[in-house]
């Protein structure tokens, strides 16, 4: 299927009130030519016309292609002719998992990280799959981060601050934390410092009442 037929067919078979949605982006000349075999449904295939698959299918899809998809997810993420699909093709290597994808997935957090720390702003692309690594983050991306900010000089670091803190994971405060010595100059400690106060708040709202309350009858008790 052509590109023009590809975007006319996705019109004609799209409700006027999905319209607004954003749609898939057109596929790359010939890309029903370099189908991958031996997966079913075929990978490529998937990304453009299951290109709005919801979390649960997508996982589906991976478990179908198990580990042995990953290299190919590799290889499509390196060429720049599917590079408006790189938020999708990183998805599913983070939901296929394993060492092969875990390594893919550090590599692609240094380079970005390196991107910032040197001075340059990352594409919309690669801020997208940066925001999804984020989220299943491991501690060994974590490392990574903190090790590209702390090498960065004062004024990157300013730029850095809000990606370093999208990583802290579940441990959130204690990542937070450990970012402030590595800070340079008083505005990117107090930009960390700020991101503590408000976990800090946040964890206090989810509270139960009465655990704050005894907290606080406790502290007044022993004064």
């Amino acid at each position: 299927m052509s590109r023009l037929l590809f975007v006319i067919a996705v019109l004609v078979s799209t409700p006027a009130s999905a319209l607004s949605m954003a749609g898939p982006p057109p596929p790359p000349l010939g890309w029903e030519e370099s189908i991958t075999p031996g997966f079913d449904p075929p990978i490529e295939e998937t990304l453009v016309f299951e290109f709005h698959a919801d979390e649960d299918r997508r996982k589906q899809l991976a478990e179908s292609w198990g580990a042995t998809a990953v290299p190919v997810f590799t290889q499509l993420h390196a060429d720049p002719k599917w590079s408006e699909y790189k938020a999708k093709i990183q998805a599913y290597i983070a939901l296929l998992g394993g060492p092969v994808a875990e390594e893919k997935l550090e590599q692609q957090v240094r380079d970005a990280f390196e991107t910032m720390a040197g001075g340059e702003s990352l594409d919309g692309v690669d801020l997208q799959a940066i925001f999804q690594i984020a989220r299943n983050a491991t501690d060994a991306m974590r490392d990574v981060v903190r090790e590209i900010y702390a090498s960065a000089d004062e004024k990157n670091q300013s730029r850095m601050s809000h990606y370093v803190s999208m990583f802290a994971g579940s441990d959130r405060i204690a990542f937070l934390e450990s970012c402030l010595p590595i800070s340079k100059g008083e505005n990117n400690r107090s930009a960390f410092e700020q991101y503590v106060y408000t976990e800090r708040a946040q964890l206090r709202a989810r509270e139960p009442m009465a655990t704050i309350l005894n907290r606080e009858s406790a502290g007044e008790a022993g004064s």
